[in-house]
């Protein structure tokens, strides 16, 4: 009986202790698989063919080929006070509520086969305007408030070394502005 025990008992410790062996970590990235890049994006706002507003940003960026990139965020803008209550017994006290106004960019790289490099790319602009008050494409504005505009995108690119691309081109509507994303990537020599 006691040959049948011990006979019984190998095989559940073994699966036991195997089970409670660590997984393998993932290798980390080396010198040698991270490219550095320059990736330049350009924000341009046209008013019909004129060009009222351009952007440049340049982040660093590193590609790599065998995990998860690593994202660069860049923050930059202001908070601006914007007044939602006005009155008061006394008629001049006011409420503010603060909005953050400027660009949000994250960028992330993978290297691909063939020198191409695939850049993930989230742009956010969000910006104040006066000069719209009370008028705009089927939108009710309340008299003496800002518009805060907002643009969005999020995309993959394919990029070579030194390529540029327009990744987007949007409208406004309400001002009827195109904003223009250009993004352009350089290797960065070592």
């Amino acid at each position: 009986m006691r040959m049948i025990q011990k006979a019984w008992l190998a095989p559940i410790a073994l699966l036991l202790f195997a089970g409670a062996a660590p997984a393998q970590p993932k290798p980390a990235a080396t010198t040698d698989n991270i490219i550095p890049l320059k990736v330049e994006i350009v924000l341009s706002e046209y008013a019909g063919t004129k060009e009222v507003s351009r952007l440049p940003y340049t982040l660093a960026v590193n590609a790599v080929s065998d995990h998860q990139p690593d994202w660069v965020h860049l923050r930059m803008g202001v908070r601006v006070p914007i007044a939602v209550a006005v009155g008061g017994s006394s008629g001049l006290s006011a409420q503010f509520q603060y909005q953050d106004v400027g660009t949000n960019i994250d960028c992330a790289a993978n290297t691909l086969p063939q020198g191409t490099f695939k850049l993930e790319l989230t742009v956010v602009r969000t910006s104040v305007d006066l000069s719209h008050q009370g008028k705009g494409a089927g939108v009710s504005l309340a008299s003496g408030q800002p518009i805060v505009r907002q643009f969005r995108v999020s995309n993959a690119l394919v990029l070579r070394d030194g390529q540029t691309d327009t990744s987007t081109i949007a409208t406004d509507p309400v001002s009827g502005h195109v904003l223009r994303v250009t993004v352009t990537l350089h290797v960065v020599k070592r």
